[in-house]
This record gives C-alpha cells, structure tokens and sequence, in this order.
C-alpha cells in the first residue's frame, strides 16, 4: 500500500516469489507445510483429500507417467503485468493505473521508503528533535502525549491506541533516517527489512516496539547502542530539515536467499 500510495506500482508475482523465498518466510512455510501433512485430519465437507494422502497417491504413480512442464504460471498470461494491474484495481477501485509508475523491488527503498520516510519526518521535526539513540527509551515512554498531537487522516477518527502506534512509527521512521545518515544500508524486500553496517543489523520499527512493550530494556538498549557505536546519533540533526544532510546507503541489490 505505501507504494501504491506513492504512485508507483512492483511486480507483484516477483514481489510473492521473493516473499516466500525470504529466510524466515520460507522457514515459517516449511514448519507449517509439516505440521499440515503430519496433523490434517479429512473432514466430510472437504472437496479433497488431506495433502498428505495426495502426496501418498502421487508417489504410487509410475515414474515417468506424467510428463513435467518446467514453464512458470505466468507464462500462461499472455500479458503479466496488466493482470496485476487489473487484480490490483479490483481491490482500489478509485486507482489511476495509467498514472502509476512501475518500479523494481530493488528500487523500492530509494524511489519509495526513503522519500516517504523524510516527507513524514519533516511534518513533525519539532517532536524528534534533540533525541539519540540512546536516548531512545526516555522518548518512548510519551509516545501516547505525542500521539494525542497527531491530527485524524481524512475519513478517520484514530483512537488513543491508533496514535500513539503512528508515535512509534514515526520515531521508527526518525531513526532509520538517522541510521542511513550514520553510515548504515537499508534493505527492503518482500519478507525482509532491516539496516546493516557491517556486521551489525536494527530493524528500527522493532526497536521502537520492542522498547514500547518492555520487552527490551533501557539497559540493554543502552549496551546495544554503546556496542554498534550509535549513542549520540541524533534522529533529526540540528542542521537543516531531514534529507539535506542525509548521505544514504541503500543496499538495493537483492538479499533474497533461496
């Protein structure tokens, strides 16, 4: 949706192909694959089989009954992309698709995450202003006050809980600008998302809620940032609004991993 709402438009069968190929997908994918031809038990409604008496019929095939079509699905399409272009405006029925931009996965980060992260950002510098990363966690705790000051989208009454998790994501937002500013590379993929430098890897927007809940500690949030050298990145420098000072790195190649 962030992209659509930017003008743009991915592949989306590329975009599932590298969803589930992504490690922790794929792995999710596999325990819940087992877990179906271990467990499913036949219900008298099914329209079919339990898979794992499929795969038990198919095994008793002679080899070489069948003969196999390598060719993807979308080879079937005689043209992809309009498909999803028209599966997508069924679901966005007020969508202009001759005004949308077609983008790469690979390019989403910088023509898409980024521009909306500093547009965000820059409505509401004043809140982010003289806050570090490791001052992070006494920020966090007036997330619901700062969330109170965040005016309704049109067509929308938020309630308390609704703004106070937009708070959140907007210092998640602050501290990934702040993190590329620093030196660090976002990779964004279908499935996957995090800022790396080095060998070190955040995932802002879970930093943010892992501090929020509890779950993480001041303490520990404290040694992390002393640990990966970012205690007194600021998330909005003092100099000039978001983006003048920004030096990015992107990492758009592809981490997706099969």
């Amino acid at each position: 949706m962030p992209v659509l709402s930017s003008g743009s438009i991915p592949q989306i069968g590329d975009g599932f192909a590298r969803f589930v190929a992504a490690p922790n997908i794929s792995e999710q994918i596999e325990r819940n694959l087992a877990h179906e031809i271990r467990e499913a038990k036949s219900n008298p409604h099914d329209t079919h089989p339990p898979l794992r008496d499929r795969i038990a019929a198919a095994q008793k095939l002679p080899a070489g009954s069948q003969q196999q079509d390598m060719h993807l699905a979308n080879s079937l399409l005689d043209n992809p992309e309009a498909a999803e272009l028209c599966f997508v405006q069924t679901f966005n029925p007020d969508l202009q698709p001759d005004t949308l931009k077609r983008v790469t996965w690979d390019e989403v980060g910088i023509k898409v995450t980024v521009p909306r992260w500093r547009k965000i950002v820059g409505e509401y510098a004043g809140v982010l202003q003289g806050i570090t990363a490791e001052s992070l966690p006494d920020a966090i705790q007036k997330l619901p006050e700062i969330g109170s000051e965040i005016p309704d989208p049109k067509g929308m009454l938020l309630t308390p809980e609704q703004r106070t998790t937009r708070a959140g994501q907007l210092f998640g937002m602050g501290f990934g600008l702040a993190l590329l500013r620093d030196g660090w590379e976002l990779h964004t993929q279908p499935g996957i998302f995090y800022l790396r430098r080095g060998n070190d890897q955040l995932n802002p927007f879970l930093t943010v809620e892992s501090l929020k809940s509890g779950e993480l500690s001041r303490g520990a949030w404290v040694t992390r940032c002393r640990e990966v050298g970012i205690s007194q990145v600021e998330l909005l420098p003092q100099a000039g609004p978001p983006g003048e000072t920004e030096k990015l790195s992107l990492g758009c190649h592809s981490e997706v991993e099969s």
